[in-house]
């Protein structure tokens, strides 16, 4: 009797924890804030799962964004990650490698563009075996982004960016494929997502683990995600590409708190959710910024109400 009483409690108090936060973010007074990738957002406009989507612009990339991964937005401009791929990965025995794909040749790209899809900056990150950077978030000062082998459970450096310099400081390495990165601002650690959102992982930001833990709740291939207060961070991404989805993700536990699958698609019928997001405020909404396409794709801005 014990046991199951104990059980019970674990089950509700795990259920009100989810539901507190949920009501929190939706009623949260217009005072409080919570931070996305260019500054404050009011918390009562980031969940947007009760609102239609609209279309406001498009905008046709300038320049080669190649095969693009993660994106922020910072004051007018946008920063972009990318994979060049030279050399494409092959299929391997894993038991004589431990890997099931070859490692393949690369570049891993970070971008600065403006609004009208100019190319204004540009970077490269990694190099030899590890290019392949990830989703990535920025901590109101440097942005942080994953850069890794392009194959499961291999290697990845965490880099972390100067918006105004450029200037890149490798933070720390980890043994596995990081394909995203959030920063919480609220706990000062961040929040890595394996190949697949196989695993997520919590670190202090010099790389110290503080805990792994296996993804219970979805299938979703999560690729990028932004931080908003909570703590709990928004993700994009697809499941196989029958379908697209939209999750906010408890950062406490990494439980679901909640999600949305009616995600448009491009006119070519890509996912928006497919590869990078970037969220920015509006008058009393939020603009959602998609690049689902590769190579001279098109930058979507949607207005959620």
């Amino acid at each position: 009797m014990a046991s199951r009483r104990s059980v019970c409690s674990k089950l509700f108090m795990s259920y009100f924890k989810r539901l507190t936060l949920l009501l929190f973010l939706l009623t949260a007074l217009a005072g409080s804030k919570l931070f996305g990738a260019s500054g404050p957002v009011d918390a009562s406009s980031v969940i947007p799962f009760l609102s239609e989507w609209t279309l406001v612009d498009h905008v046709p990339l300038r320049f080669d964004a190649h095969h693009t991964q993660g994106m922020v937005k910072i004051g007018p401009n946008f920063y972009l990650s990318a994979v060049e791929v030279l050399e494409k990965t092959a299929s391997t025995k894993a038991w004589k490698s431990g890997y099931s794909r070859t490692v393949g040749k690369g570049i891993g790209h970070l971008f600065e563009f403006d609004l009208q899809g100019q190319l204004l900056r540009e970077i490269h990150l990694g190099g030899d075996t590890l290019y392949h950077p990830g989703g990535m978030d920025f901590d109101g000062q440097w942005i942080w982004v994953p850069v890794a082998e392009y194959r499961p459970r291999s290697f990845t450096i965490i880099y972390k960016v100067d918006p105004v310099t450029l200037k890149t400081v490798e933070a720390f390495r980890v043994k596995d494929h990081i394909g995203a990165l959030v920063f919480n601002r609220e706990l000062k650690t961040l929040v890595g997502m394996s190949w697949g959102a196989e695993f997520f992982y919590e670190w202090t930001p010099d790389g110290h683990l503080l805990r792994k833990a296996k993804n219970e709740f979805s299938d979703v291939q999560y690729q990028d995600c932004k931080y908003v207060q909570g703590p709990a961070m928004l993700c994009s991404g697809v499941l196989g590409n029958a379908m697209g989805r939209l999750d906010l993700i408890d950062l406490l536990d990494f439980s679901l708190v909640t999600g949305m699958w009616a995600i448009p698609r491009t006119q070519k019928g890509t996912l928006l959710t497919r590869n990078p997001m970037a969220i920015d405020v509006s008058g009393d909404g939020l603009l959602y910024y998609f690049l689902p396409e590769d190579r001279f794709g098109t930058l979507y801005v949607y207005e959620l109400r």
